[in-house]
C-alpha cells in the first residue's frame, strides 16, 4: 500500500499551492465517490466471490450509502471524508469500516485547515498508484483471510479490497480533477 502514503504526507501535496479545488462546498467528491462504489458493488461481490465470501461490495456499498445521507450538499470536502471516516469505523464492521474509515478520518484532519487542495498529485498518485496496487493483487497468494484457504489457486485473481480501493482513489482524483481552481 505504497501509494496510500501520499494520502497521508500532506507537506508534499499540500506545497503545490497554484492549481487545486477549494475546500469549500466540495462534498460532491465524496457524494461521487459513493455513486462509484454503489455503481461497482456487484462487481466488487463477484470479485471477493471468486476466492472469499462474496460480500466486501454489499458491505461497501451499505456502508457508503449510510455516509450518503449524512453528508449535506453544501459541506467542505474535508467535513464530507469526515462523515464518511467516522460512518465507516462506528456502523460498519469487518475490516473494511476500520481500514477506510481511518484513511478518511486521516485525510480529512490532513485537509480540514486547507481553503484549496493541490489536485496534481493526487491525478498521478491516486490513480496511476491505485492502478498498480490493485493489479498488483494478481499475483499474490492469500495469506490471510478466507482467500488464504485457496494458497496457490488463489493466485491470478484481483483482491476486491484493493479493487474498492482503486475505485475510490480514482473517482476522488477524477472529482478533483474535474474542480481545479486557479
Amino acid at each position: 500500500m505504497l501509494y496510500l502514503k501520499f494520502l497521508f504526507n500532506a507537506e508534499l501535496w499540500l506545497n503545490h499551492q497554484t492549481v487545486g479545488i477549494a475546500n469549500e462546498n466540495n462534498a460532491c467528491i465524496v457524494k461521487e465517490i459513493i455513486q462509484a462504489i454503489h455503481n461497482n458493488s456487484v462487481y466488487l461481490s463477484e470479485i471477493d466471490g471468486e476466492t472469499g465470501d462474496g460480500d466486501h461490495g454489499v458491505n461497501m456499498n451499505k456502508g457508503f450509502l449510510m455516509a450518503d445521507v449524512r453528508i449535506k450538499e453544501d459541506d467542505s470536502f474535508s467535513e464530507a471524508l469526515k462523515k464518511l471516516g467516522k460512518t465507516l469505523v462506528m456502523d460498519i464492521g469487518g475490516s473494511m469500516g476500520p481500514i477506510y474509515g481511518t484513511l478518511f478520518s486521516k485525510l480529512s484532519r490532513t485537509l480540514k485547515i486547507e481553503e484549496k487542495i493541490d489536485a496534481k498529485l493526487f491525478e498521478e498518485a491516486l490513480k496511476i498508484g491505485a492502478e498498480q496496487g490493485k493489479e498488483s493483487t494478481r499475483d499474490m497468494v492469500a495469506k490471510l483471510g478466507r482467500a488464504s484457504r485457496l494458497g496457490e489457486r488463489s493466485k491470478g485473481h484481483l483482491d476486491a479490497g484493493a479493487t474498492s480501493c482503486c475505485i475510490i482513489l480514482q473517482t476522488m482524483a477524477d472529482g478533483m480533477i474535474k474542480r481545479m481552481v486557479k
